[in-house]
């Protein structure tokens, strides 16, 4: 949350720009859900390598380059990323097996590795600081000077504006996971409560709502709507088939 004196100066753009990037942002480490743990990696990595030395009598070629040698997210969790240990095997190893002593060779695969690790996490990070820094800066590009003094911003967190086009052919996928959505609402409850039903797209409320009344015709909508315009709302009630509104 931006600490209340911000507020009061109506010339804050740069300070709250400031406070989120340096301050509030950082303590959430949300680069770690895109980095590896080096240490983890590197440990296990040795452990491989000693492993598979002592089964192997003839030195492997190598074909992998080291750009091949990526971080992959998996799951997303803080420092779970991992790389491909067999490739980083075949690159930081093999190619050196003939011309170090096994331990050395370990030694500088494992040093090698994690170099690598080290430039894959900061490439990360400039990636997440990058976006950070765009998503802080759109927020506040529509931003008038006056706009918390006049009370004109209101930032719902509990809501995402999703991208349907005007057709389904905009975006398939979407209004396809939508449609199955109000499938399964519509065959568990008698009704639903459309959300700020004004900033859906007529066209996609429409199909959805005529949808859930073609599996159970009784079903009640239950609409927040403010679109400010009495003519528009009825516009909405007529065609979505509104039971009642949220006001």
């Amino acid at each position: 949350m931006v600490p209340s004196f911000f507020i009061l100066d109506l010339g804050c753009a740069n300070s709250i720009r400031h406070y989120l990037l340096e301050c509030e942002l950082p303590r959430y480490r949300l680069r770690e859900y895109y980095q590896c743990h080096v240490d983890e990696l590197c440990e296990e990595f040795r452990q491989e390598l000693i492993k598979e030395h002592a089964q192997i009598s003839d030195v492997q070629q190598c074909d992998a380059e080291e750009h091949k040698l990526q971080l992959k997210h998996g799951t997303y969790k803080r420092l779970k990323a991992k790389v491909d240990l067999q490739i980083a095997g075949q690159i930081y190893f093999y190619k050196h097996h003939s011309q170090s002593s096994s331990s050395d060779a370990v030694d500088q695969a494992c040093s090698s590795l994690r170099h690598r690790l080290l430039y894959l996490n900061q490439l990360q990070y400039d990636k997440v600081q990058k976006n950070l820094v765009q998503a802080v800066d759109n927020a506040l590009a529509g931003c008038r000077e006056d706009v918390y003094f006049r009370r004109e911003l209101v930032q719902w967190s509990d809501i995402v504006k999703l991208r349907f086009g005007t057709c389904y052919e905009d975006c398939p996928a979407l209004w396809d996971y939508m449609k199955e959505y109000t499938r399964l609402v519509a065959t568990t409850f008698h009704g639903c409560r459309l959300d700020n039903c004004h900033s859906t797209p007529l066209v996609v409320a429409q199909m959805l709502m005529d949808y859930a009344r073609e599996i159970n015709p009784n079903f009640y909508i239950l609409a927040e709507l403010f679109t400010g315009n009495e003519d528009t709302d009825k516009i909405f009630v007529n065609k979505l088939g509104i039971n009642s509104l949220v006001r």
